[in-house]
């Protein structure tokens, strides 16, 4: 039998970065890196980021 996987296109990881800026400054006052992210959704709440359902 020949099982596939129900997404079977290839995939790719990355590496995702958020800048955090505070009001009109042009320098970030944070930086957030997170390596090797499969990314499936990207949702924006009034209090959070969140990367597949996750924050």
């Amino acid at each position: 039998m020949n099982h596939t996987h129900p997404c079977s296109e290839q995939s790719y990881l990355y590496t995702l970065q958020v800048f955090l800026y505070q009001g009109t400054s042009t320098v970030p006052i944070d930086i957030y890196r997170i390596p090797h992210v499969g990314i499936r959704t990207v949702r924006v709440t009034n209090s959070q980021f969140l990367v597949n359902e996750r924050p």
